[in-house]
């Protein structure tokens, strides 16, 4: 799978329906990541203006501990999962964002890439993700080269 099928309508409309939504006409927002911090990967559930998440994972056969994302079975607990993703190269995982939707993993800090694509809300809410990803970005690398 590449990007240019993540973004034609055949996967949106699968999408669509394996989670029961709309995302006709919904901007998607890309993020291409390439280096965890030992600080990454806390529990979270996405921002409220994400409707699904897709996470293509870019890394040669993942042998490490840590960085793999677990599906988390509540929001206070790492070891309490569903299922555990490593981020082996060309896999993908597809979620629908929620209160619930709870996922991180145990810190690692190195080289792990993915490309994310998030269906938002809205557009304005893709312009202030673009922006706060940028800053983040930069200040990753700010604090990297300390």
């Amino acid at each position: 799978m590449c990007s240019s099928d993540l973004d034609g309508p055949a996967f949106e409309a699968v999408v669509a329906e394996k989670f029961g939504v709309d995302l006709a006409g919904r901007p998607k927002m890309y993020s291409l990541r390439g280096y965890t911090r030992a600080k990454d990967g806390q529990i979270h559930t996405d921002s409220k203006d994400k409707i699904i998440t897709v996470l293509l994972y870019l890394n040669q056969d993942w042998k490490e501990d840590g960085g793999r994302l677990r599906i988390l079975k509540n929001g206070r607990d790492v070891d309490d999962y569903a299922a555990e993703v490593p981020p082996d190269n060309g896999t993908l995982l597809v979620f629908k964002r929620s209160d619930r939707s709870w996922h991180g993993h145990h810190p690692f800090e190195g080289q792990r890439r993915s490309l994310q694509m998030n269906w938002m809300t809205s557009e304005g809410s893709r312009g202030w993700h673009r922006v706060r990803h940028k800053l983040s970005a930069t200040l990753k690398k700010l604090t990297a080269a300390e």
